[in-house]
């Protein structure tokens, strides 16, 4: 697993354009039961799922005539299903983040139409060993803090929230997540429907930026039952 290498190239707006070599430094994750992720009471709410949740980015951005080296690290997620919500579900809020201490954390809550979590939620700590470990919905907590407002859809996001949970020797970790930029709302053709998806910055208790975020942020302009 960790010796494979993807390769990827796109463009942004056909004027940035990246091409890109990846390479995992951690063997990759099946998440839930052999890879089975449910989602949900219907049985057929849950996923095939499948990470890489740290990779080594190389490569080169191209504007105009002009070209620079860049690297950095990435996460890899892939999700196969027919269904993801149950009846009741309306969307969810899904975290990836990559910390400086060669850990990373998957957490996913969703969300109900009379404004409750499920109890399907998860988190995932994997460790700078890429070994996992499971938490239940109430054994975490995906607290919003923040939130925006799209001008366009007026959906209102809670871009900025914390994730805590009790560590293996009772002690309570927290972090916080803030998107950066605030607009990073995904509209259009591609997806078929508007949500928000995009990156940021994960802080400590104290302020201190500790790593790296993704957020995908789903159903606060419509509800997806029956769409996934």
């Amino acid at each position: 697993d960790r010796t494979e290498e993807m390769q990827t190239s796109f463009s942004i707006n056909g004027q940035h354009r990246f091409e890109l070599s990846l390479r995992p430094s951690k063997s990759k994750v099946l998440f839930g039961e052999n890879g089975i992720s449910r989602k949900g009471e219907n049985p057929d709410a849950k996923s095939y799922y499948i990470t890489f949740s740290r990779l080594e980015v190389k490569g080169k951005l191209m504007v105009n005539q002009s070209v620079s080296t860049v690297s950095g690290v990435a996460w890899m997620d892939h999700e196969i299903s027919s269904s993801q919500l149950s009846e009741g579900q309306i969307g969810w809020n899904w975290s990836s983040l990559i910390l400086d201490d060669g850990s990373e954390i998957m957490a996913y809550v969703m969300r109900r139409q009379d404004g409750g979590l499920d109890a399907y939620s998860q988190m995932y700590l994997i460790d700078p060993e890429g070994n996992t470990t499971r938490y239940t919905s109430d054994q975490f907590k995906w607290s919003p803090i923040d939130f925006w407002t799209s001008p366009r859809s007026g959906a209102r996001y809670p871009i900025e929230y914390s994730i805590s949970w009790i560590d293996r020797e009772g002690q309570t970790q927290l972090l916080v997540i803030r998107s950066s930029p605030k607009d990073q709302e995904i509209t259009g053709p591609i997806s078929g429907f508007t949500y928000y998806e995009g990156a940021g910055i994960v802080s400590d208790e104290n302020g201190l930026e500790v790593g790296k975020s993704y957020t995908e942020l789903t159903g606060y302009v419509e509800s997806l039952y029956g769409r996934f």
